[in-house]
């Protein structure tokens, strides 16, 4: 099999295969992706979302057929809106904010031969309003939560992790790393043409200021 989707409330993606290898960033439940590589316990990812690789260990992910991997693709708009939600399983578990739902107005789904229930908040970003000020209040879901290299979650989260989350939660997609996302968009010339959501990058070599709109 060659696709598969996180079962587990967070996986760390590795730059090498190995548990000292430095985290790049993190799988939240429902996340999907492509396997490039396998090597002993460790498969080699591109995530669907982002295109982003990386090393995780291959029992905590769910490896499936093609045909699932669409499906669960056509059903991954709905998204955990809760800090922490709780998915009952054999044994319930915690998912995230931000952790994908593949399924709609309905509160069991399937992956592989695994049900799944889950009855907390929960966010369609195909749906859902997206203004300044929505971004903005998605953002403070985030206040307090700690700085960490590589991290997605309330528990841990880094820059631009963290700005990427936040436009998840909004339906809108952008890049993983902070010199990526300085690249998307739409940059903005004048200061006096910035809103709230737009976001600014700084180029240290040539003391630059970027800022882009999505």
């Amino acid at each position: 099999m060659t696709h598969g989707v996180c079962i587990q409330s967070i996986v760390p993606m590795r730059a090498e295969p190995g548990h000292r290898s430095e985290m790049v960033s993190q799988l939240l439940f429902g996340d999907l992706f492509e396997i490039t590589e396998r090597q002993n316990e460790w498969i080699r990812i591109r995530t669907d979302y982002d295109n982003y690789t990386g090393w995780v260990v291959q029992a905590q992910c769910h490896a499936t057929e093609i045909f699932e991997f669409e499906k669960l693709k056509r059903d991954s708009y709905n998204v955990c809106y809760d800090l922490v939600g709780i998915i009952e399983a054999d044994q319930p578990f915690p998912i995230v904010l931000g952790s994908y739902l593949p399924f709609l107005n309905k509160e069991t789904f399937n992956i592989g031969n695994r049900m799944y229930a889950y009855k907390g908040a929960m966010r369609n970003t195909d749906k859902c309003i997206r203004t300044p000020a929505k971004l903005l209040e998605d953002a403070y879901m985030y206040y307090n939560a700690p700085y960490l290299w590589g991290g997605r979650s309330p528990f841990g989260i880094d820059c631009s992790g963290l700005t990427q989350m936040i436009y998840k939660l909004s339906g809108i997609k952008i890049q993983r790393d902070a010199a990526q996302q300085a690249e998307e968009g739409r940059q903005v010339h004048l200061l006096e043409e910035c809103v709230q959501h737009d976001l600014a990058f700084l180029k240290m070599k040539k003391a630059i200021s970027y800022i882009r709109e999505y």
